[in-house]
């Protein structure tokens, strides 16, 4: 089932944890280097 987040992003790290497949990454593991979150 795809969950989406529509709220705008405010860098809390809410949906971290809420992310059911942990798809979302954190700066610490964000792949492409850029200072915003990372859904894969």
């Amino acid at each position: 089932m795809a969950v989406v987040i529509t709220d705008t992003c405010i860098s809390c790290d809410a949906c971290l944890d809420e992310c059911p497949t942990e798809s979302i990454v954190d700066n610490d593991e964000n792949p492409t280097g850029e200072d915003i979150y990372y859904v894969h």
